[in-house]
């Protein structure tokens, strides 16, 4: 049996199988290898092969490793393909599941798309200022939720990084610093790298790490059938073993 399309993330440290596990879903998949990464992936080869994998390439420009700041070039060009292949995909029949590899690189995309557009209307322009992320934010909302929309999975495979929030203070407000800034800290909880909603966007969240066994191992976060299924431990998870998990508890 197959689960109703759903927005999977899985994101954890590097070399944890992370790419592995999304080649375990249902097949065709569209995979679209933005960091050149999932080459490394168990099976990658013979299922791309058997045509059970498209792979698909961002050719996403590389911003330059001395300058700071820069006029940017390509990136409107990149983003237009990517939206043109995805929508390829999502009107094929055959393409079950549509893997994003890494949803960091995505937002990375998005973001330099339109600040290259907005450079466009003010040359020398460094960043996006905070309240110009509202188009950003709407182009990753619109991205994450197309694929489950045309009725098939969407996995999206993050690297890991710290958790921040707001420091308050004895009086209950938020601590700022000596530019007025919003002070953070550490929460102490690992997140996905890249986009901040990415947890609320997504119906099952999986953590990845190596085990004491170095065995790659995933933890459940998060999931639509119900709260007891949390914390559920993956030696070598796949898409089969958690359609399993649900059978084993007549959720499926």
């Amino acid at each position: 049996m197959e689960l109703y399309p759903s927005i999977w993330t899985i994101f954890g440290q590097k070399y944890t199988a992370k790419s592995s596990i999304a080649l375990t879903f249902p097949k065709k998949i569209a995979y679209y290898d933005l960091e050149m990464g999932a080459i490394r992936a168990w099976g990658w080869k013979e299922l791309v092969d058997r045509g059970d994998v498209l792979p698909r390439s961002g050719n996403i420009p590389t911003r330059s490793l001395i300058r700071r700041y820069e006029m940017l070039h390509g990136y409107q060009a990149a983003w237009k393909a990517f939206v043109d292949q995805l929508d390829e995909d999502l009107q094929n029949e055959s393409v079950k599941t549509v893997v994003i590899d890494t949803g960091s690189k995505l937002r990375a995309l998005i973001r330099d798309a339109f600040l290259e557009y907005r450079q466009g209307e003010r040359p020398g322009k460094k960043t996006l200022d905070q309240i110009e992320y509202a188009e950003p934010n709407r182009r990753t909302e619109d991205v994450m939720e197309a694929p489950r929309v045309a009725g098939k999975h969407l996995v999206v495979v993050y690297h890991e990084t710290d958790e921040y929030a707001p420091v308050i203070g004895p009086d209950g407000q938020v601590v700022r610093d000596e530019s007025n800034s919003v002070k953070r800290e550490q929460t102490g909880k690992k997140i996905p790298n890249g986009y901040t909603h990415a947890e609320d966007a997504s119906d099952w969240i999986f953590r990845t790490h190596l085990n004491d066994d170095r065995m790659p191992t995933a933890n459940l976060l998060k999931s639509p059938y119900g709260l007891d299924l949390v914390d559920q431990e993956f030696k070598w998870l796949t898409y089969e073993k958690v359609v399993g998990m649900l059978k084993m508890r007549g959720r499926a």
